[in-house]
């Protein structure tokens, strides 16, 4: 099992994630999967890690949570801020969570959205990886910690070998600086192909397996 936070220098700014799982878990994974395990509530789990990595003397924060909400009717796409009728469970965790978190990742409810609720931004992209959460922090030197209000946060598509690179030059002029350029310089990560690679052909009898 792995601690529920690491950190990770970022532009010389020592963030800390902190990762957490939905309270449903035991009823949508295999029982021998969990056996043992208790799940409790998600916003206290988070706010007792961002505490002690406040003790550490780590000032920002990123929560990474399996949970998450849907919009209402009249969205105009993932982007929009407007983030009209957002339900769901992470409403309510967005209100209890410690105002030292500073953006939320979410994720369980397979939609797109990039919102604020009480000032902090959470975001989701889609899912099975057809999108990708950015948030471009600022920083504030002194506290080695976010500036929120500089912070910018976007839903960007994954493109991949296959786009065509008209395709990909279409789709990142579209964007506002920085996430344009980011798209433009993509490449992919040897590391994460090798571990599909493993994943796919471990998964191969049974996804070849006629039903």
């Amino acid at each position: 099992i792995r601690a529920p936070s690491w950190v990770r220098e970022v532009g010389g700014v020592r963030v800390g994630f902190i990762g957490a799982v939905t309270r449903s878990t035991p009823t949508i994974v295999v029982p021998s999967g969990v056996a043992g395990l208790t799940f409790g509530d998600e916003a206290e789990a988070i706010n007792r890690a961002a505490a002690a990595l406040q003790a550490q003397g780590v000032q920002a924060l990123v929560a990474l949570l399996h949970d998450g909400g849907n919009l209402g009717p009249g969205a105009a796409d993932w982007n929009d801020p407007t983030c009209p009728g957002l339900r769901g469970p992470v409403v309510d965790l967005m209100r209890r969570l410690s105002p030292a978190v500073d953006v939320v990742f979410t994720a369980h409810t397979h939609q797109g959205y990039r919102c604020q609720i009480d000032g902090r931004p959470v975001v989701q992209a889609y899912s099975y990886g057809r999108g990708v959460s950015v948030d471009h922090g600022g920083r504030r030197p002194a506290k080695d910690d976010v500036d929120r209000e500089a912070t910018r946060s976007r839903n960007l598509p994954v493109l991949h070998e296959g786009t065509p690179a008209v395709l990909r030059e279409a789709i990142a002029a579209a964007e506002p600086a920085p996430f344009g350029q980011a798209l433009r310089q993509a490449q992919p990560d040897a590391a994460v192909q090798a571990m599909v690679a493993q994943a796919v052909a471990a998964a191969a009898p049974l996804a070849n397996r006629p039903v």
